[in-house]
């Protein structure tokens, strides 16, 4: 993913294990700003999102690609918080957008995107590559699964990779 790759060389320390973990795990960026360290379990491959928009606490399974980014980052702070700010604190709105807005003049692209598309991309390419929609709404923590279909119910057949149940 181009994004991912700028925002690594752009901030290989800061912001890119942040921006990957929202990409990789299609939480909001809320719900990664307000990970502690515990909420990160090794042991069971899960992130444990708390105080989520709809209120209630959901658990998400990392890939092997983000737990080595999530160790390498936690290895470089001792602060409570998974992704803080250079004082130890939580990330704010403003820095974050302000970064964002930096690293888009740097590495613009032919359309202007936020974290939440990353959301978007995540879900879709989670369809895409064969994903059922109740496991999407559990993953982006939607209440209702009407609010997922609505959202990525337009997906195509035509953009499914492999439609065979028979075939990996």
């Amino acid at each position: 993913m181009y994004i991912l790759d700028g925002i690594k060389r752009y901030s290989p320390n800061v912001f890119f294990p942040f921006i990957y973990t929202v990409a990789n795990t299609g939480a909001r960026r809320g719900e990664v700003v307000n990970l502690l360290r515990e909420d990160i379990d090794f042991a069971t491959g899960l992130i444990h999102l708390r105080q989520t928009k709809n209120g209630e606490d959901r658990s998400i399974r990392i890939s092997q690609n983000l737990t080595q980014v999530l160790k390498d980052h936690l290895a470089t702070h001792t602060s409570d918080y998974a992704f803080p700010n250079e004082k130890g604190e939580m990330l704010g709105r403003s820095q974050i957008q302000k970064t964002i807005v930096k690293f888009q003049k740097h590495f613009p692209l032919e359309k202007e995107w936020g974290l939440h598309a990353l959301r978007h991309s995540f879900a879709y390419n989670y369809l895409k590559k064969g994903g059922e929609m109740y496991q999407l709404q559990a993953v982006l923590g939607h209440k209702h699964i009407q609010v997922t279909v609505d959202l990525y119910g337009q997906l195509k057949a035509q953009d499914v990779e492999n439609v065979s149940p028979y075939e990996s």
